[in-house]
């Protein structure tokens, strides 16, 4: 194997693998921020008020994004199978 196309494979692996995180982690950003501008208005400073809401966001963004995240691990699959000699 090359070294230009192993640089390549593990470029767009890591493209890929971006692109499928970044949904659930802007999500649970935003959840976040929220949470925090609320415990910080109320000064309620309990974790799991911050924490709870967050895991459930995130849970049903993952939820939310399985189909199109399925489909984009199918396609790069594909491309990469169909890339190899």
């Amino acid at each position: 194997m090359e070294t230009d196309l192993a640089i390549d494979l593990v470029r767009q692996a890591l493209t890929t693998a971006c692109w499928l995180c970044l949904p659930v982690l802007v999500v649970t950003l935003i959840v976040g921020l929220v949470c925090g501008f609320l415990q910080a208005a109320t000064q309620v400073q309990e974790q799991s008020v911050s924490t709870i809401p967050r895991v459930v966001c995130g849970v049903a963004a993952v939820l939310i994004i399985l189909p199109w995240g399925l489909q984009t691990l199918v396609e790069y699959t594909r491309a990469l199978w169909q890339s190899s000699p």
